[in-house]
């Protein structure tokens, strides 16, 4: 705190701090008490009187003072607004004047909409056959083989990390794939010296060099195994 308006500030907002751990503060006398078994109520502006007293009551040992700013009747309640310190603060009384609540809870608001149950997406095709293949390793080293066999290459290169998940879609049987690393070491990092055709890697080419085509697109990148399968027919 650099100054005493800061302060004075902090000290304010403990008071209502004291307030709001209080709970519920009871504004009886004896009279009140009266009224409440007569079941009578206050008005508005007799709420609002009842309340910056009793503010102003707790307040006044730190030498500051509550002022009224207004009080209007809401769903059952008087609500109270009150300013201290430049900082407005609603405050609620019961309709016959007896309790003061530092803050009134919206049983409503709080009703919690239910959750939806979380829809799971289904797995796609090429999702389904490669957990296919996780299960039988040997189907995927034959795909590998018949793809070299017909003449299909894949360009890459070592920093490159979607190169990385293709081999890891073949795992051990990535090394029976027709592969060009495309890292030039004299060209520094990302360079594609030994493959400058290609815009980027990783590549699949057909034996004549063609891109690939899957359902009549040019495909490239990393290419699902499913895919690969479909466009070379290597079924296995």
């Amino acid at each position: 705190m650099n100054n005493s308006k800061d302060i004075i500030k902090l000290i304010a907002i403990f008071a209502i701090g004291l307030l709001v751990g209080g709970g519920v503060i009871f504004l009886m006398n004896y009279r009140d008490v009266k009224d409440v078994i007569s079941g009578q109520t206050i008005s508005t502006e007799e709420a609002g009187k009842k309340a910056i007293n009793v503010i102003n009551d707790i307040l006044a040992p730190q030498g500051i003072t509550a002022s009224l700013v207004g009080s209007v009747s809401e769903r059952g309640l008087h609500r109270v607004t009150v300013n201290i310190q430049e900082q407005e603060i609603n405050l609620h009384v019961s309709k016959d004047g007896a309790l003061l609540f530092p803050e009134a809870i919206d049983l409503e608001a709080l009703a919690v909409a239910p959750v939806p149950a979380q829809v799971q997406e289904e797995p796609t095709e090429c999702e389904i056959f490669q957990e296919e293949l996780n299960q039988e390793p040997e189907r995927k080293v034959k795909i590998a083989q018949c793809l070299t066999e017909r003449g299909y290459k894949i360009y890459y290169a070592d920093w490159c990390p979607f190169c990385r998940d293709q081999k890891e879609l073949f795992g051990e049987a990535a090394k029976y794939l027709t592969s060009t690393d495309c890292y030039d070491p004299e060209g520094g990092p990302g360079n594609l010296g030994n493959c400058p055709d290609l815009p980027g890697v990783p590549a699949w080419r057909d034996r004549d060099g063609n891109q690939l085509k899957y359902n009549g697109e040019i495909v490239d990148g990393m290419i699902q195994i499913r895919r690969l399968v479909e466009i070379s027919g290597c079924y296995f």
